[in-house]
This record gives C-alpha cells, structure tokens and sequence, in this order.
C-alpha cells in the first residue's frame, strides 16, 4: 500500500505533454522500420524500396531508413534512381550541353539523392545528389545549400514518392497518436 505522501500529483496538461513526448520519441524511433531488402554502400545501410519506373526503364527507389520529420508536414529522404542506357545518355548530353564535365560518366549506374518532400504544399527541394558508377564508386557529389522548394508536377515520379512517403509516416504518425493518447 502506498503512503499518502509518497503519491505524486501530475496535472491533465502535464499527461497530455509526457504524452506527446513518447509520441514523439516513438514515432522518431518507428519511421525507420519497414520490409524491404538491405544493402550496404559506402558504410551505409540502405532499406532501399522500389516505387516506380519511367517508361525508358529507369527504376526509382526511397530509402526506408533515412526517413526524417522536418516538421509534421514535412521530410526528408534519399532517394535512388538506377539509370536505363537511354537516360544516362540523354544525362551525360545535358552535361555536354552546360559545359560540366563528363569524364566517367560512361559508367554512370545510379544516383542517390536526399530530398526535403513537402507534403501539404506538394514541393520538393534537392539536398544532396551523389553519383556512382556501375562499381559502386563515387563518381561526384554535390550539395544544394541553396536550393529552393519547387512544385511536383502531376504524374510525375516525384509525385509518387510524395505520395507514398506522406502516407506511410502521417498515417503511422496518426495511428500512433491515437495509441498514445487513449
């Protein structure tokens, strides 16, 4: 039995906040758990999940571990696009066009890039991009510090990847909520 001095008094507002705290810890710790296969590249695990595919043959694919709250409407992720001969081509002729340098690019077989999705204005703004080679070297990196949002266009792989993103973390951010809060 407890002594009535040893019981601890908390308000309604501060359940409500320690709530909403485990929410948060929760849902931080859970948004990395997902099926799909593992590889590891340069040191990192990547849970690379297949999402879509251009008519060239392109294949697209987000990263289930690098999934990350910006705020509730908004996250960051990598993303991987495993090049057709068709693109990497037309690839390399854009970089010919701009004067960027091509060399190695004849190896090019995919391109990881980090993305901060928008989900509630439908915008997208590129991090980071990394390029490899069919031996999985790198073959250049660049940052985007001063990138800015741009909208998704309809029907376009990104809109899918906002699509499947947004719904998987906010319905599972909604779904945990409602556990905690009961």
């Amino acid at each position: 039995m407890v002594a009535e001095e040893d019981k601890i008094t908390v308000s309604a507002s501060e359940i409500v906040t320690l709530k909403m705290t485990l929410l948060m810890v929760l849902a931080g710790a859970c948004l990395f758990c997902g099926c799909s296969t593992s590889r590891e590249t340069g040191g990192n695990t990547y849970k690379w999940i297949y999402y879509g595919e251009l008519s060239s043959g392109d294949k697209y694919y987000y990263d289930n571990n690098s999934i990350t709250n910006v705020n509730p409407e908004s996250f960051k992720v990598w993303t991987k696009v495993e090049y057709s001969n068709i693109e990497k081509d037309k690839l390399i002729q854009g970089k010919k066009y701009q004067g960027s340098p091509t060399a190695g690019l004849e190896n090019l077989y995919y391109t990881i890039r980090r993305i901060e999705l928008d989900c509630e204005n439908n915008t997208s703004k590129n991090l980071n991009e990394v390029e490899y080679d069919n031996k999985g070297q790198v073959l250049d990196d660049f940052s985007f510090p001063d990138a800015e949002r741009e909208k998704i266009p309809p029907s376009s792989v990104n809109e899918l990847l906002l699509k499947t993103v947004c719904k998987r973390s906010t319905s599972f951010l909604k779904t945990l909520y409602r556990r905690v809060m009961k």
